[in-house]
């Protein structure tokens, strides 16, 4: 969210925002993968060697989830966070007396990405240096630190490297003799794709959900559809209030653990 204000910020007052990947770097998830390969075995792993001196030793390799293009995540996230500001504004010169709480999406850079994230973030896989690899302290990972120059692979670093077989455990919601590469949501979409209540949901979204940058004629809604959630919250909660306290009582979910909250 910080950042997401920053670039707000930067827009208001007309400067230049912080587009860097490190203004991102230690928000992002990522994992360290190591390989013990033997000097015998370089032509399975030629492609993730980080040197053309290595004679055999771990190979590592970092993915990580980061922005595929900070510049268009910027653009989509301001005309996005504008376009709800503009909306409310307009909403509320139509109707002064109107005592709504309805906040548009997206009011924080977190919200957005609730929605966008897929299409703007991307995992990319980036080499490390075998000679930092480092052990935990005391349960704690030592990741070392990628250079802000350091390229990420075009390609699959594991490619060739890694077989996985699966066994199907739904039995009954799969076909046994179904083409290999073809999944069986593949064929209950295409089953139901004629149907005309698809039909009918993939106009909505498309075209009419009012979640999906709003227009001052969308407010109404939205504003039922919040008022509607919260107090179906309110219903849930007194509902399972009983069961919820019976549940704290034995000690679940434990002491490191969050507390059950349902909505």
């Amino acid at each position: 969210n910080k950042i997401g204000d920053s670039w707000i910020k930067s827009d208001s007052k007309k400067t230049s925002p912080d587009l860097s990947i490190e203004s991102w770097r230690k928000y992002l998830p990522s994992i360290d993968v190591w390989i013990k390969a033997e000097n015998k075995e370089i032509y399975y792993v030629s492609h993730i060697l980080p040197t053309l001196d290595w004679t055999g030793s771990s190979l590592g390799i970092r993915l990580r989830l980061e922005p595929k293009n900070i510049e268009e995540l910027y653009k989509d996230y301001l005309a996005s966070f504008k376009a709800a500001i503009e909306t409310m504004k307009t909403s509320k010169k139509q109707k002064e007396t109107s005592k709504s709480t309805l906040e548009l999406w997206p009011r924080t850079m977190r919200e957005f990405l609730d929605k966008r994230l897929n299409t703007h973030f991307i995992v990319r896989s980036y080499i490390l240096d075998p000679t930092k690899c480092k052990l935990p302290e005391i349960g704690v990972a030592q990741p070392q630190e990628l250079p802000a120059d350091n390229p990420y692979l075009d390609e699959d670093p594991f490619k060739g490297l890694i077989k996985i077989d699966t066994i199907d455990a739904q039995r009954g919601f799969s076909d046994p003799n179904k083409n290999p590469g073809f999944s069986d949501s593949d064929g209950q979409n295409k089953k139901e794709h004629g149907k005309l209540s698809v039909q009918f949901r993939s106009y909505f979204d498309k075209h009419l959900d009012p979640s999906e940058l709003p227009d001052a004629s969308d407010i109404e809604a939205l504003q039922a559809i919040e008022d509607a959630q919260l107090l179906f919250d309110k219903k849930l909660h007194k509902g399972f209030k009983a069961a919820l306290v019976e549940l704290e009582r034995l000690g679940y979910p434990g002491f490191t653990d969050p507390k059950i909250t349902i909505s």
